[in-house]
């Protein structure tokens, strides 16, 4: 127990250095952009060639597949039954605010400390398939009905965004290569296990920098009830998963925390690109983000 409170601490104090750093003028909010490339492009891929390579798939992977589209499913139902009698914009800020996560900037860090790589295999295996059709498919698509523009263009946003992410596309070819039982070799394996190391950094840095606690007071009130109608969709998945999910005890555990994770960084673009004009997409993220810290952090400590 000692040493998950321990690595949890350093996880804390390293967000605490990258806000530290932006209010001493070391680092700007600009900077997040770069240290989030370097993430997307280098250290997050190798993550994921970690913690693949060699892996068998098993029903477990597999059911995690299954499983993250069901929880993304009930998370953009969600965003769709609490917003049918709102105006437009209120709608598509919930499509943007619920039906999404982003596992790579905190929850991945975390979960790398503490569990092994078959259970991280059916982490990823929950978040790339269901994230990446409902944060580039299902959800614009359906912010795009609501203003009445179409949802084409949407359909194309998702094959680009799938063809160029990398993570995704790494994934999918380690996943192509434990389907033939094909692995790495060890010296090839450890390069990407030695720059792996550096994602937990980096991505406790970018949180630290991006993290704005000067939030604006209008709308904190609406903006405040779709943090709670996530976090409460995120306490009814996570408790649906422990009696339901057809996983092994250490997966089921990981997928838990899963649920309580950000929500992914595109959606303000995303909205934007669908005709939404505002700010609280943003702003929702930036007061989730907190959230969702929080509650993961003390999620680590009752689960492991």
């Amino acid at each position: 127990m000692g040493r998950v409170y321990y690595q949890t601490c350093i996880l804390l104090i390293t967000i605490c250095a990258g806000c530290l750093l932006r209010r001493w003028g070391i680092l700007e909010k600009d900077d997040a952009r770069t240290i989030s490339k370097l993430m997307m492009y280098v250290t997050l891929p190798c993550v994921v060639v970690k913690n693949l390579n060699g892996v068998t798939l098993t029903t477990d992977i597999l059911a995690a597949a299954v499983i993250g589209v069901a929880v993304n499913g009930l998370f953009f139902m969600t965003a769709l039954l609490t917003s049918r009698n709102s105006d437009r914009d209120d709608r598509v800020v919930k499509i943007f605010s619920l039906s999404s996560f982003n596992i790579g900037s905190f929850a991945i860090p975390v979960l790398s400390t503490f569990v092994s790589p078959a259970a991280m295999a059916g982490v990823l295996a929950f978040n790339y398939p269901g994230t990446a059709l409902f944060t580039y498919g299902v959800g614009p698509t359906a912010a795009n009905m609501v203003y009445g523009s179409g949802h084409r263009g949407s359909w194309k946003m998702l094959r680009d965004n799938l063809l160029h992410n990398v993570p995704t596309v790494t994934c999918v070819v380690m996943l192509v290569l434990s389907l033939f039982h094909v692995a790495l070799p060890e010296w090839a394996a450890g390069v990407f296990v030695s720059i792996s190391g550096a994602n937990s950094t980096l991505a406790m840095l970018s949180i630290g920098i991006l993290l704005d606690l000067r939030l604006p007071k209008e709308e904190a009130g609406r903006d405040g009830q779709v943090v709670l109608l996530r976090v409460c969709a995120a306490a009814l998945s996570a408790v649906a998963l422990y009696f339901l999910a057809p996983v092994g005890p250490e997966l089921k555990r990981a997928l838990m925390l899963v649920a309580f994770a950000p929500i992914a960084s595109c959606g303000p673009v995303l909205a934007l690109h669908c005709g939404y004009q505002g700010s609280r997409v943003a702003v929702i993220n930036s007061m989730y983000l907190l959230v969702s810290i929080v509650c993961m952090s003390g999620l680590t400590v009752l689960l492991y």
